[in-house]
């Protein structure tokens, strides 16, 4: 479990590390009417230290200080979430796709080899490892009515997880490439 956790927080890093491959969305069936919201709180209150969970503490302050960056540059004032007129949270996690076959996939560049008298190794057919399984982090951002507890926005970031290593400045990084793109649509106020 503990080795679960801690591959999901790496692939959430990961996932934010290069936008250039992150898609974001945001969800069609937003409610949020700015004109409505005038103040935020959270959820859940910030992970506290206890020195072994340094990837999820690392993470959740970057991304807390980033999330309160962005909200108050479009005019929301954050509060205590008994007071706040809306309540923000996020999650994120990991997910593995099986390579469903194409013409990238192994199956069909080992076919792709025979056919043309080489093999698997011939560098004219591809250059780079191709994995039979798909990683991607994915991070998403819930804005949800404080009086309702109803969904009103949301924004997905989702990307394919090439590489197993991340630090506190890594994170840090991530955090501020992608939360400005996941909250650009929000309205302000």
């Amino acid at each position: 479990m503990r080795v679960f956790s801690l591959i999901s927080c790496v692939a959430f890093v990961l996932m934010l590390s290069g936008c250039i491959g992150t898609k974001v969305a945001v969800s069609p069936d937003n409610h949020f009417i700015a004109a409505d919201y005038q103040a935020y709180g959270w959820f859940s209150a910030p992970i506290k230290s206890t020195g072994r969970n340094y990837f999820y503490y690392d993470l959740d302050q970057a991304l807390r200080k980033e999330v309160d960056k962005q909200l108050q540059q479009r005019g929301y004032l954050l509060v205590a979430a008994n007071e706040a007129d809306f309540i923000v949270g996020y999650h994120f996690t990991t997910a593995v796709f099986v390579d469903q076959g194409g013409p990238i996939s192994p199956f069909d560049e080992a076919m792709a080899a025979r056919e043309v008298g080489g093999d698997i190794n011939d560098t004219e057919l591809h250059n780079h490892y191709i994995p039979v399984e798909i990683a991607k982090g994915i991070l998403q951002i819930n804005l949800a009515d404080a009086g309702s507890g109803k969904e009103i926005w949301k924004a997905t970031a989702t990307r394919v997880i090439e590489d197993g290593s991340a630090d506190t400045v890594a994170i840090k990084s991530a955090v501020h490439k992608v939360v400005p793109k996941l909250l650009k649509s929000l309205p302000k106020k």
